[in-house]
């Protein structure tokens, strides 16, 4: 993210976004769920080698 807001311009490239979030406040706030979904799966990857 360049600029740190929320945006939806057409013709972004893909590969430049994320989303579709379900509100502009859930798109504002898409590091904070981006983090907590690889915590989230960091402890997945954990628990399926066995290290707990």
């Amino acid at each position: 993210m360049q600029h740190q807001r929320a945006e939806n311009p057409p013709d972004a490239p893909g590969h430049r976004r994320l989303g579709p979030y379900p509100t502009a406040a859930a798109a504002e706030n898409w590091r904070d769920e981006l983090d907590r979904r690889n915590e989230d799966w960091d402890e997945e990857n954990r628990r399926w080698a066995g290290d707990h």
